[in-house]
């Protein structure tokens, strides 16, 4: 018999230090440790991204001849989507230094964007959204709009560019 469970993510831990807990040469070497991590992970984005062209262009060639399609065409454009599925399957988003949470794991205290203690709690059909920068955290199918720079969890500033 199958099961019916709804698999949720397990929620994450309560950091025992917070980013104002850190001097500021410890938060100095978070961001250096964590610096090759998101280079990785910009990597794999920028490689899945660019394997997904092939497969849009083969994907349109099979889609708009009139004749019968070439079967020929289809296999480039199912290896394409097959790359980039598998990059993204590797590339998950890193876990933060410091308190050791994964980045995309819900919101915590602290907004992604600014590292500010005013992220405003998701009300009801309402994202949550920052009091110091204005930005809202909205999530959708084509994915996050906006850029993780701090650790929402923490605080702890990680990335000036943000991923």
């Amino acid at each position: 018999m199958k099961s019916f469970h709804v698999y949720l993510e397990p929620p994450a831990a309560v950091p025992e230090r917070y980013v104002s807990d850190y001097p500021s040469d410890e938060q100095s070497r978070f961001r250096e440790r964590f610096r090759p991590l998101a280079e990785r992970y910009r990597r794999y984005r920028r490689v899945a991204t660019w394997a997904m062209w092939p497969g849009f262009v083969f994907g349109l060639l099979f889609l708009a001849r009139p004749s019968p399609p070439n079967p020929w065409i289809l296999g480039p454009c199912l290896v394409s989507l097959a790359v980039c599925g598998g990059i993204a399957a590797l590339s998950p988003l890193p876990k933060c230094p410091a308190c050791h949470n994964r980045l995309d794991q819900g919101f915590g205290e602290f907004c992604p964007e600014c590292g500010a203690q005013a992220l405003e709690r998701a009300k009801w059909l309402c994202n949550p959204k920052c009091a110091a920068c204005a930005r809202t955290m909205s999530r959708r199918k084509s994915g996050r709009h906006y850029r993780i720079r701090a650790c929402t969890h923490c605080g702890v500033m990680l990335d000036e560019d943000g991923l």
